[in-house]
């Protein structure tokens, strides 16, 4: 996943403490950066399993595009 400068900081931190909160505006790609961190910890373990939960239908079909347009996983491991 190509990310900005910022973003790709964002990112290392996050992994150096293995948790956080990713604090941006609306539109800054919040949903990018936690797909490059998963992407990442994914590449260490293969078998990781992960769980988004989100509160509304709007953003559920959000993260479904997104996974859809920016990883390799296809449409039936999605859940």
């Amino acid at each position: 996943i190509a990310l900005y400068d910022w973003q790709e900081e964002c990112v290392e931190k996050w992994l150096e403490q293995k948790r956080g909160t990713i604090k941006v505006v609306t539109g800054a790609g919040k949903t990018i950066l936690a797909l490059a961190i998963i992407e990442r910890l994914q590449a260490v373990d293969p078998q990781l399993r992960v769980a988004i939960v989100v509160p509304t239908i709007v953003l559920q079909e959000q993260w479904y595009k997104e996974i859809l347009s920016r990883s390799n996983l296809p449409a039936r491991m999605i859940a």
